[in-house]
């Protein structure tokens, strides 16, 4: 860790704009007020913004005109440097003083990967293995050399891509994608600052759970000596979700039917899905869960004469090489549901070392033992997913609010 920063304090190492042909180059980190940065699993690319006060008319002298990259390197407390690059796409907001001689605007910045991918359509077939096909897309299309992990699917597919995006084209062959080692066969597909990742939420679950982030949150005001620990106490959080029966109603998370057409017999089958019965399949956050409720009541409302969504599976019984998609339709739709059923977002100190799709250990103390402050919240502390992560940068500060996802409540006897 660095004796030269504080917690919560950073380095911005480099800021600097080059044209399209790299052969101009300007420092602006001397006029920058604020940098905003986001990260979400669910947004794919890494976008964000920066505040400038221009006293020079960069704006019009370099110029800034939409085809600028943006390179950032930035320190933290552990003395880890991260470098960004983004394509500047917009300027808005701007004023200026009095005598027009400083203007004040914003740069509004993505991924180099996500505008390249917008200037492409790929009409083409794949056929393959759908991690396979993913590579290829990757590899003739993404330019900003990162790494990426690719979960191996199962069985062999055939794609006509109908003039998509490359982006639009992996998440479509997400949506299609199986997984015969995580049941859920739920792919997602997002940047990280180190790398990109195709795969299930449950793989990340499973590789997570051996995680070393501890984060902390109590109501006891108390002054931390130790700089490592304060980097780990949580500034502020609020649970924005813990459960609601009527969207989980409504969605058919809980149960759900899949009618399945046989285009060849012209015959069809129900298929009914009771997530409550195979539960157990999925990797969860936590080893050992709750369940979401009572027997009685899975039985009252969650039954055959309760089924109000139905899925319709087309299916031509006479191929041999199409994937048996009613067996993942209703496991998809629950788990990715129960996925989003318990959020939260915590306030911490800015830190390169933590990315979207990590797992992280939270500390809640136990709101019900008022005297007792080292006792944890029995159902809320333990593991969740980082879906969102906005640094904010203001010049002597860096805050990071961080989104946190669990698909349930932790069980007794979990860690």
């Amino acid at each position: 860790m660095s004796d030269g920063i504080e917690p919560g304090g950073y380095i911005l190492k480099k800021c600097s704009l080059s044209n399209h042909d790299g052969s101009k180059t300007v420092s602006i980190g001397d006029m920058i007020n604020t940098i905003e940065i986001e990260e979400d699993i669910s947004k794919v690319c890494i976008q964000g913004f920066i505040t400038i006060t221009d006293a020079v008319n960069i704006i019009d002298n370099f110029p800034i005109i939409g085809e600028e990259i943006l390179t950032l390197e930035v320190e933290d407390f552990y003395e880890e440097v991260v470098t960004y690059q983004f394509h500047v796409y917009a300027i808005d907001t701007l004023a200026t003083n009095n005598t027009g001689t400083m203007q004040v605007y914003v740069l509004r910045i993505y991924s180099k990967d996500f505008i390249k991918s917008e200037s492409v359509e790929i009409s083409l077939a794949y056929r393959g293995k759908i991690n396979e096909s993913v590579k290829a897309i990757y590899d003739e299309h993404f330019i900003s050399n990162k790494a990426i992990e690719i979960e191996e699917t199962l069985g062999e597919q055939t794609f006509v891509v109908p003039n998509l995006t490359p982006i639009e084209t992996i998440l479509m062959m997400a949506s299609k994608s199986f997984s015969d080692v995580y049941k859920s066969s739920n792919f997602v597909f997002f940047e990280r600052k180190d790398k990109y990742f195709f795969g299930t939420h449950e793989k990340l679950f499973e590789d997570g759970q051996d995680t070393e982030r501890k984060y902390f949150y109590s109501s006891v005001n108390s002054d931390i000596e130790d700089r490592a620990e304060q980097m780990n106490k949580i500034q502020a959080f609020s649970l924005n979700k813990r459960m609601n029966l009527l969207e989980e109603m409504r969605s058919g998370a809980a149960i759900s039917r899949v009618i399945k057409l046989d285009l060849a017999t012209k015959s069809y089958e129900n298929l009914d899905y009771k997530h409550y019965e195979r539960v157990k399949d999925y990797k969860h956050t936590d080893s050992i869960t709750k369940d979401y409720h009572s027997e009685a009541f899975n039985q009252d409302f969650f039954g055959e004469d309760n089924i109000t969504n139905d899925y319709l599976v087309f299916q031509d019984s006479t191929r041999q090489d199409q994937q048996s998609y009613q067996d993942i339709v209703s496991q998809r739709l629950s788990t990715s549901y129960y996925l989003n059923s318990i959020a939260m977002y915590i306030k911490i100190y800015g830190a390169n070392n933590i990315n979207v799709g990590d797992l992280i250990r939270f500390e809640l103390q136990d709101l019900s033992s008022a005297n007792d402050y080292t006792k944890n919240h029995a159902t809320l502390s333990g593991l969740y997913m980082v879906s969102t992560i906005k640094s904010v940068y203001d010049g002597t500060r860096w805050d990071m609010t961080i989104g946190l996802l669990k698909d349930s409540l932790k069980g007794e006897g979990a860690e």
